[in-house]
């Protein structure tokens, strides 16, 4: 089953009361936080496939929104001061989405200084991969910007060193998977 990992600067108000949790009253939702348990990250590499990184706004992770906060809270996954989970409070916590609902939604995670997403060149024997995750990442949520994300997947390719007919071999396999062209 696929699923994604989300990485955000934890806010001061959750600094130190977020609980390692896995699986926690059977939600598949698994929290790891300073220093308290391990996360197989971008890099890594199991049988089920490679995990990859497909974006870094700014090159740093976002700060926790405050939706997220309040859902954590909400769900019991945050001590209180005393030392005391949170109790969960079913009134205001939302039914979990499912993974294939959550890869769907647009993922906003901040903006680059010059409003581009990362164009830097990828080092030979990670190309075609990294760009081929980076280019899927966003056509997948950002369908309607599908001629913007072909061009900047062709100036980071050409960056990076490869050609023309290599670019369009890694975009037809892009709208291929997604049920394009």
């Amino acid at each position: 089953m696929p699923s994604a990992h989300a990485y955000y600067l934890i806010p001061p108000e959750l600094q130190g009361r977020l609980k390692n949790a896995v699986h926690e009253k059977g939600m598949p939702v698994d929290i790891r936080c300073e220093g308290k348990g391990y996360v197989v990250g971008a890099g890594s590499r199991i049988p089920g496939g490679d995990y990859l990184l497909l974006d870094l706004p700014d090159g740093q992770p976002p700060m926790m929104p405050p939706k997220m906060v309040r859902w954590l809270i909400d769900h019991g996954y945050v001590t209180e001061p005393d030392g005391q989970a949170s109790t969960p409070n079913p009134e205001r916590a939302a039914r979990i989405p499912s993974l294939s609902e959550l890869m769907r939604q647009p993922i906003t995670v901040g903006t680059t200084s010059n409003g581009k997403p990362d164009m830097t060149p990828i080092p030979a024997g990670s190309r075609n991969n990294d760009l081929h995750a980076w280019a899927y990442g966003r056509l997948l949520n950002h369908p309607d910007n599908a001629e913007t994300i072909r061009r900047d997947l062709f100036e980071r390719g050409h960056a990076s060193g490869l050609d023309d007919a290599e670019l369009e071999t890694i975009w037809q396999s892009i709208r291929r998977q997604l049920g394009g062209d």
